[in-house]
């Protein structure tokens, strides 16, 4: 007869406070800053204040996608929040204009040409509401082939009037460390259209290389709905300027990162916090059971 075998099990292997305290503080903060710098996709270097609010929308074009966009003549963005997303019109390719690869190291770029009169355009649907004004942010991503930025203009859909570019918000530009730019672009109307257009070009007589494309696109709220006392004023909630209020709903001033005790950021350092308290009290009671 075979004799049973036997298994025994090792007692559990019991770590130091702490180097457990150390582990938690560690996995805590690569949790905050996995979580707060993945708040933004790609080249979304600033998004807006106002995009985790009612009636906003973002698209982002990364244009790395062309197998499923080969044989249209739209280009979906490869990200957005708004029913239905947004759509570029794929110029005419030419021997000047037209989509790479690569280029410069990125994967994913249209080259434009103004010798071809291209442009990139795209349609931004809304929810028409003429008693609302409208904030857009346009970010675009792009590589220097002199010194003037891209020629960026948003058009009412249903009027063909310009959105105005506010005073306080001129185009802002940074210089990534790969050699590409990033500009930042603010507009205004004071109606919400059922669209806009977004036109992107080069400068007059230029070459424009288009790696990356984030609109975000707001209806401001109405009346009690964003901090104003003033129902016959159309001015945004929050603020007294043409620009909307920086601090309402519908400020269109765009924020680098989110750093509240409720977004990405906050929300990690509450979550390692908690793991160090629960490695903390498993702790005690297994030193109070023994």
């Amino acid at each position: 007869m075979q004799d049973k075998q036997t298994f025994s099990i090792d007692p559990p292997m019991v770590l130091p406070l702490r180097t457990l305290l150390r582990a938690s503080f560690v996995f805590f903060l690569l949790q905050a800053i996995v979580v707060a710098t993945g708040a933004a996709r790609g080249d979304d270097l600033s998004p807006a204040i106002f995009r985790e609010h009612a009636g906003a929308r973002m698209d982002h074009w990364e244009y790395t996608q062309p197998e499923s966009h080969s044989n249209e003549e739209n280009w979906a963005p490869e990200h957005s929040t708004g029913i239905p997303p947004g759509n570029m019109k794929k110029p005419e390719s030419t021997t000047r204009t037209f989509w790479e690869q690569t280029y410069a190291g990125r994967p994913g770029v249209w080259r434009v040409d103004a010798a071809d009169g291209a442009f990139l355009d795209f349609t931004i649907p809304n929810v028409m509401d003429p008693r609302r004004p409208k904030a857009v942010i346009v970010q675009v991503t792009w590589w220097p082939t002199s010194n003037e930025i891209p020629v960026v203009d948003v058009v009412d859909g249903n009027t063909n009037n310009d959105f105005a570019v506010p005073d306080d918000f001129p185009p802002e530009t940074t210089a990534l460390d790969d050699g590409w730019k990033h500009t930042r672009y603010h507009f205004w109307s004071d109606t919400c259209p059922s669209f806009e257009l977004v036109r992107i070009q080069p400068p007059p007589n230029g070459v424009l290389y288009v790696d990356q494309v984030v609109v975000d696109a707001v209806c401001i709220a109405p009346f009690g709905q964003g901090g104003d006392d003033d129902p016959e004023d159309n001015e945004g909630p929050g603020d007294e300027s043409p620009n909307g209020g920086g601090d309402g709903p519908g400020g269109i001033e765009a924020s680098d990162d989110k750093l509240g005790l409720f977004g990405p950021f906050g929300l990690g350092i509450i979550a390692g916090l908690l793991l160090a308290l629960l490695i903390v009290v498993l702790l005690r009671a297994r030193k109070a059971a023994n």
